[in-house]
């Protein structure tokens, strides 16, 4: 079809005018296709965060693909949501965890999917991407 654009996902950031840039909102909305309406007229909006996130859906973007949930889908505002998903290749992947504004579970533990137990993989937090950590596929 000519002139047709096929986009996977959306964001709904696109949908309403943003007047600044909030990393858990961004990191919610990252998908294979990523519309953005932030207030540009704004002198004071956060460019090297947007930046930062632009270039972290860069680096994840080959990996999003079949997205497996880790806990049901809720709009729960006091629930945490959790998916994974793995590259084609089977190589690398992402876990995505938030846990919502009126949560009162401070932290949680996942159980991932497709991992060896006795291997070993380097997970890196992309708030932290100068330390890595070397994890086993148990741990």
């Amino acid at each position: 079809m000519k002139g047709a654009v096929y986009a996977v996902g959306h964001s709904e950031l696109a949908f309403q005018l943003q007047t600044e840039i909030d990393a858990y909102e961004y990191r919610s909305n990252m998908c294979a296709s990523l519309n953005l309406c932030y207030d540009v007229r704004k002198p004071d909006l956060d460019y090297a965060l947007g930046a930062r996130l632009f270039a972290q859906l860069r680096q994840i973007g080959p990996i999003i693909s079949a997205i497996l949930s880790l806990t049901p889908y809720t709009r729960d505002n006091a629930a945490w949501m959790a998916w994974q998903c793995a590259a084609l290749d089977g190589q690398s992947g992402i876990v995505q965890a938030f846990r919502r504004p009126s949560s009162p579970v401070a932290q949680r533990t996942f159980l991932l999917r497709g991992l060896t137990p006795a291997a070993h993989y380097w997970v890196t937090d992309l708030d932290h991407p100068s330390e890595p950590r070397r994890m086993t596929g148990a741990t």
